[in-house]
């Protein structure tokens, strides 16, 4: 967890790119790294790598909720708001008490998915 910490203060995101998928290449069934590994990834713009970080997160940890969350956020923006919502649904069954999106993080408010949610969630009460 040390390294978690280390790479997340680093301002060098492709080193702590490197300092992550080191520990991972010696414990690869920390979903709590590729989680971490998948935000850094984002940050470099390296949508589909952190695309994989995510679903390997959950395919290690199905209640990781952060792990759904921000494979939702990048489904929407890439367009792909039916998917993204089947990870907002996710979310909730993990957390029915959790706000949705927007509530946790302002990057889903600013997506044309984020309208399409509040539909079909209200449609579901």
């Amino acid at each position: 967890m040390l390294l978690i910490r280390l790479s997340s203060a680093s301002d060098d995101l492709p080193e702590a790119v490197g300092c992550l998928r080191a520990a991972l290449a010696l414990r690869p069934d920390q979903a709590q790294v590729y989680n971490v590994l998948g935000r850094k990834q984002e940050y470099l713009d390296r949508e589909a790598e952190a695309m994989s970080s995510y679903e390997r997160t959950i395919e290690l940890d199905p209640a990781y909720l952060l792990a759904h969350y921000n494979l939702a956020v990048i489904l929407q923006k890439r367009g792909q708001t039916d998917e993204a919502i089947v990870s907002l649904r996710r979310v909730a069954a993990i957390d029915p008490g959790h706000p949705g999106p927007g509530a946790a993080n302002e990057r889903w408010k600013r997506t044309p998915g984020y309208l399409k949610w509040l539909v079909t969630s209200s449609q579901k009460k």
